[in-house]
């Protein structure tokens, strides 16, 4: 069993996980008493989606990241979205990928960590526990590579997770962008839409790393 201190920081990331369960079986498992006893044992994942907020970024390069939050969480069947922690923020418990918060910053990119810090100190959690889904320029549309560490490679959502969190020891999902071939059109290729031919090719690069999380991300 664990400590009365360590019992209430999980149980208040079980209450979290419970208030969108509206009171029903969470997915993948078991009733809600369990679930709550299951979370004195366990911490959850915080899964960010880096982008910029509002209808102007939608379908944008740079909202790469939100696009795969978005996508998991259809994935997973969760309707349910709450303004907090100057985001926009849900939460399951899934039988593949256990407690999983997810996460999209309304801050601006480059400010992206005040958002991220704020849900870590709240349930406790470290960087070890967070996993951040963003745009990349050095990969190509239509895949996806995983980062376990390393530097923010000059993404500005990246840098202001670094400064806040202290740390490059978080795991990353680099969606790729592609790079224009001109690099001082760097800024205005990010902010483009993408076409629906490399829409298509994103989607389905975000689809099928969704199918291998467990396996890749997770073990």
């Amino acid at each position: 069993m664990c400590s009365d201190g360590i019992c209430a920081i999980h149980l208040a990331q079980a209450q979290f996980l419970l208030n969108f369960s509206n009171g029903k079986v969470l997915r993948g498992s078991a009733p809600i008493w369990l679930g709550v006893f299951w979370r004195c044992i366990a911490v959850a994942t915080l899964l960010v989606g880096l982008g910029n907020p509002g209808d102007n970024f939608k379908n944008t390069r740079h909202n790469a990241g939100f696009c795969f939050v978005d996508r998991l969480a259809d994935s997973l069947g969760i309707t349910s979205w709450k303004s907090q922690f100057e985001g926009v923020v849900s939460a399951c418990q899934d039988g593949k990928l256990g407690a999983l918060i997810l996460l999209k910053p309304q801050t601006m990119m480059n400010l992206s960590g005040r958002s991220v810090i704020s849900v870590l100190n709240y349930f406790k959690l470290t960087v070890h526990n967070l996993i951040v889904a963003h745009d990349d320029l050095d990969v190509s549309i239509g895949q996806i590579k995983i980062k376990r560490q390393g530097s923010h490679g000059g993404h500005n959502g990246l840098r202001s997770i670094h400064q806040l969190v202290s740390s490059d020891e978080y795991r990353r999902l680099r969606i790729g962008i592609g790079r224009p071939a001109d690099k001082d059109m760097v800024r205005a290729y990010v902010l483009s839409e993408f076409s629906r031919s490399e829409q298509t090719l994103l989607t389905n690069a975000i689809d099928a790393a969704i199918m291998t999380l467990p396996q890749t991300v997770f073990d």
